[in-house]
């Protein structure tokens, strides 16, 4: 009798444990964009120093708007993109080749299109606050089944003009930038 109340007792444990550790998982970096906490700048994204515990220079793998790096065919120009699990809203940012800031462009069209499954669903992000020559280094779209398709890998396509610069963005995990 005494080793099935053992067992219980560290089925118990064990369950306790998991559930700890998937919590602790998901509570990681949140920029708090949509919670309305943490400084942003102008374009809504976090700024540095934001106030949930960190400097976003700490991830190796993001650019200046404190998103993910995405690695482009293009060695003029990189991208980034952002998204948060509290809203839909999916950012695709354009930047120098050094991938260090900015950098605004006429683009005809910036479409996103599943990597995987039906590969048919293309979604197509509106230039934000585009300049008088219709440039704009951030591109948007509020999509709750692009925010679903982007964890499960994505095709980039940015037209501009002639030059056509492509991208994917790979299956990841669930997390908050």
């Amino acid at each position: 009798m005494n080793s099935i109340a053992g067992n219980r007792k560290s089925s118990w444990l064990f369950g306790i444990l998991l559930s700890t550790a998937v919590v602790l998982n998901f509570a990681g970096c949140d920029s708090g964009k949509a919670s309305g906490t943490g400084s942003t700048t102008a374009t809504g994204t976090a700024a540095k120093g934001d106030d949930h515990g960190h400097d976003h220079e700490e991830h190796a793998d993001h650019g200046p708007n404190h998103g993910h790096l995405i690695a482009a065919e293009s060695t003029e120009m990189g991208l980034e993109w952002t998204h948060s699990n509290k809203n839909n809203i999916i950012r695709i940012f354009l930047l120098d080749a050094k991938k260090e800031k900015n950098q605004p462009a006429k683009v005809d069209s910036l479409t996103v299109t599943r990597a995987t499954g039906n590969t048919s669903d293309k979604w197509v992000l509106t230039a934000v606050n585009p300049n008088a020559a219709g440039e704009s280094a951030e591109y948007m779209l509020d999509s709750e089944d692009l925010n679903r398709a982007m964890a499960l890998g994505v095709n980039i396509e940015v037209k501009m003009g002639d030059k056509v610069v492509k991208a994917t963005i790979p299956p990841h995990a669930p997390h908050d930038h």
